[in-house]
């Protein structure tokens, strides 16, 4: 497709024709831009994390598996609209995979290292995961914040 420079600074890439013409885009913002190839990414980690094929994933939105493909090597820009598609598929906000939305993870206790934390972390969310009973779910959390503060303690008068 040809690429012609106008007087703005931006790059028209459709050549004139199709549903883009008179519509400039920023120059170095098409395929293979770092923002794209970003954004495909976190759409394969998460994908993969998933246990998804690519297949699965595009037809839960409506493309083709080449597609999906294109849009996780940055090859093929994602529009918005599938772009909230792909998001509602996994369960997830857009901004998520685009990185608009990183927080900072909380601050750790000092008495523990990271590398323990997490661990006893992922197995905590582990077991939690698996009790269905919300009565239980709520003892656990009870019990929890009496081991940390024991003021917090119930008093049986609830």
């Amino acid at each position: 497709m040809p690429t012609e420079q106008l007087s703005n600074g931006f790059a028209n890439r459709n050549g004139g024709n199709g549903p883009l013409h008179g519509r400039a885009l920023p120059q170095g913002g098409g395929p293979n831009h770092p923002a794209d190839a970003a954004l495909g990414h976190e759409l394969r980690t998460l994908r993969r994390s998933l246990g998804w094929t690519q297949k699965t994933l595009a037809g839960m939105v409506g493309v083709t598996g080449a597609q999906l493909h294109r849009y996780e090597t940055g090859a093929t820009r994602v529009a918005a609209s599938r772009l909230t598609a792909l998001a509602d598929a996994m369960g997830v906000r857009a901004d998520s995979l685009t990185g608009a939305h990183r927080e900072q993870p909380p601050a750790l206790p000092a008495s523990l290292r990271p590398i323990e934390a997490a661990e006893d972390v992922l197995t905590l969310l582990e077991l939690f995961s698996r009790i269905c009973d919300p009565r239980q779910r709520g003892a656990v959390i009870a019990i929890a914040r009496t081991l940390i503060d024991p003021a917090e303690a119930p008093t049986g008068e609830e």
